[in-house]
């Protein structure tokens, strides 16, 4: 079987050397002309199909008897069915050879069918270029593996070495070793002078001896970074640089620059010194230091200072390389935080700072020069730092003797930590406030270097139980003491030997009785006793012998009632017993003559006696989220009110006799709207105009 040009399948046909008797021979139809006359007496070539041995070695036994069988065969096989008529041409399998070359050239993509010899074209020209191709670096696969060989160069003993003498290059051992010389023989051999054989050249000459007409003088060596032993290991290591493989582990590249980089340092020490520096650590951060002023110019830093509560101008940094210069140009500054600033330094500028009193430091251990440390000395007051560890501290913080203010949050319980360096606070010989926020379980025995002139003391736990508190008995100069979430069981017995106190906060301990408060009468100053966020059940009758109270906080305990005895307190101006258990207000309230705050939120009163409104001073009445059903009118007796809250009782209307607390303000009434708009016309008219006349005064 043949393709024509014409892409024509033409049929084999018998060869002489086979007949139709072959085992590979089929018969099938061929055309025969023949010659017929026709009616008019022409003659007309008729075609005729006649059948033809059709002989192929390629074609299987199996094709060949299945195209060969007799259409008797297939009548047998198929009975029941109608049998095709006309002439078996076997045009299938001719049809198959034709379709499947046509598919080919025709159907099939060129790119398809090019692609592998691109391909192959496209490896054998690598291949040939591969002696000067992949030399530099060998394949991109390897510019990973040359990044970390260059790395590990760079960490080598000789480039180590370096910039150890780069940053040391003023210390003693780097002067000795500079001047360091070697003996040498007194007479000298000319030899180099007479043009011997073994003369070096002026590069690898590390000694020589220069003549004079007098005397010889001694030419001392230059000193290379690496000493013999790892001028050794540096031969060693660059071993390789002589091989001439293309394909070798390393390419040539790490090779050459690591080689060039050890003759470099080996014969050229201030080249060396300078790229040393230029790959270290210290040109890094001084980039760093130049791309961080660039951005954060004075005019950026003007934008981010505000004014805190305390009316103060402060700038917060938060997460930067360091600290901008222009910081420093902030004359004005009074509040400057730095959080999460890892390379802190405060330098010289600082003291163009003239307003500056307060510094925050959070996880920044920052670093001082000597003139800004001078100038903080001087005149910082209060320093806040925020730390993991207590390395964090600066150490300079403890040298601040004009410190007023010390405030210390993190963990300084730890073993490691071995309770901070807080021996170190003795030179604070100004410090009037330090506080502690963190899980000590004792006061510091050494913090007593502080007491003679330490006036407040607070220790914010974390819920860690303080157990000892022996060290508070030498603060005798303490005017007030704060702690809170340290599981207090107990009012501590080491409290009642501070003399001088004024105002003690025991908030959120675990508390549940205070019976030692009759001690509390020798403590003559105290006028503040704050006991709230505990479980106190009740309060004792010898409450009534600290008379030198002047606000008393009991709220978010257990109680249920108040003792009567409270309200001989007669200095009494502040009284919180809000959020407990209280059925009843003591007709005794009305005692309480210079009462100007009391608070009974969240209890479970039914009824506000009418002495309460004896208290003429109150400003402050808080009576909201009870039971309560009615207001007496007598709460025009106070004439001082400022803030009344109502909300969350069971209120039907409100007394008109609001109207006669002139101070009283819509915003400072706290009641339901509906309660408000059943108060006559002219109260509601006489409190909004209060509030309009107040907002006027800029109130």
């Amino acid at each position: 079987m043949q393709l024509t040009k014409d892409q024509v399948v033409c049929l084999p046909i018998l060869e002489s050397g086979e007949g139709p008797g072959s085992p590979n021979t089929f018969t099938t139809q061929r055309p025969a002309e023949t010659t017929v006359a026709s009616g008019n007496g022409e003659k007309v070539n008729r075609v005729t199909l006649v059948a033809a041995p059709l002989t192929s070695k390629d074609v299987p036994e199996s094709v060949i008897r299945e195209i060969a069988q007799p259409a008797t065969q297939t009548e047998n096989k198929y009975p029941g069915q109608p049998q095709p008529t006309g002439v078996r041409t076997h045009l299938d399998f001719q049809q198959y050879v034709f379709v499947n070359q046509m598919c080919y050239h025709e159907a099939l993509p060129w790119y398809s069918k090019y692609f592998p010899y691109l391909a192959l074209i496209h490896t054998i020209i690598l291949m040939v270029s591969s002696n000067f191709w992949f030399k530099y670096p060998k394949t991109s696969s390897k510019i990973e593996h040359f990044v970390s060989i260059l790395g590990k160069c760079f960490e080598s003993p000789w480039t180590t070495k370096a910039l150890s003498e780069t940053a040391c290059e003023d210390s003693e051992e780097n002067k000795q070793r500079l001047t360091a010389t070697t003996s040498l023989p007194k007479h000298f051999s000319t030899s180099s002078e007479e043009g011997s054989p073994n003369q070096s050249t002026p590069m690898l000459t590390k000694a020589g001896v220069k003549f004079s007409a007098e005397k010889p003088v001694i030419e001392v060596p230059s000193m290379t970074i690496l000493d013999k032993k790892d001028g050794e290991q540096a031969k060693a290591l660059f071993e390789k640089v002589r091989e001439e493989s293309s394909f070798s582990d390393i390419p040539d590249v790490k090779n050459d620059f690591a080689f060039l980089l050890h003759m470099v340092d080996q014969y050229d020490q201030l080249y060396s010194k300078r790229f040393g520096v230029f790959l270290s650590e210290v040109s890094e951060n001084k980039l760093r230091e130049i791309s961080l002023n660039h951005e954060w110019t004075f005019e950026k830093l003007r934008q981010h200072v505000t004014r805190n509560a305390q009316d103060k101008l402060e700038l917060h940094l938060f997460m930067l390389s360091g600290v901008p210069d222009a910081v420093f140009d902030l004359t004005d500054l009074e509040i400057l935080k730095l959080e999460l600033i890892p390379e802190a330094r405060i330098t010289a500028k600082i003291s163009q700072m003239i307003n500056i009193q307060e510094l925050h430091f959070y996880h920044c251990p920052a670093k001082v020069e000597q003139t800004a440390f001078s100038f903080l000395r001087d005149h910082l007051r209060c320093l806040h730092v925020k730390f993991t560890d207590v390395a964090e501290i600066p150490t300079w913080v403890y040298l601040l003797k004009s410190l007023k203010e010390l405030y210390l949050v993190g963990n300084l319980n730890s073993e490691n930590n071995k309770m901070i360096g807080l021996e170190s606070l003795r030179d604070l010989r100004h410090l009037k406030i330090l506080h502690l926020k963190s899980n000590l379980t004792k006061i510091p025995s050494n913090i007593t270097d502080l007491s003679p002139h330490l006036t407040k003391l607070v220790v914010h736990n974390d819920g860690t139980k303080l157990i000892v508190l022996n060290s508070l008995k030498k603060m005798l100069n303490l005017g007030e003491l704060e702690l809170h979430n340290c599981e207090l069981e107990r009012i501590p017995h080491a409290i009642f030997s501070l003399t001088n106190l004024q105002e003690l906060d025991l908030k959120s301990n675990n508390i549940r009785t205070v019976e030692e408060v009759i001690s509390f009468q020798h403590l003559k100053r105290l006028s503040c006793l704050k006991l709230w966020h505990n479980k106190i059940i009740t309060i004792p009758l010898s409450i009534s012998h600290v008379k030198s109270l002047e606000s008393l906080y009991l709220s978010h305990n257990k109680l249920e009632s108040l003792p009567t005895p409270l309200f001989n307190l007669l200095k009494l101006r502040y009284l919180d017993v809000s959020h407990n258990s209280i059925v009843v207000i003591p007709l005794e309230v009305g005692f309480l003559q210079n009462l100007q705050h009391f608070s009974i939120t969240g209890n479970k009163v039914e009824m506000v006696p009418k002495q309460l409104f004896k208290c003429t001073k109150l400003k402050t009445l808080c009576l909201g989220h009870n039971s309560i059903s009615a207001i007496p009118e007598k709460v025009g007796l106070l004439v001082q009110l400022s803030h009344l809250e109502l909300k969350g009782n069971c209120l039907d209307r409100l007394p008109s006799e609001l109207g006669q607390c002139r101070l009283l303000r819509k915003n400072g009434l706290n009641v339901e709207d509906h309660l408000f708009d059943s108060l006559p016309h002219e109260v509601k008219e006489s409190i909004n105009q209060e509030s309009n006349i107040s907002f006027a005064n800029g109130v």
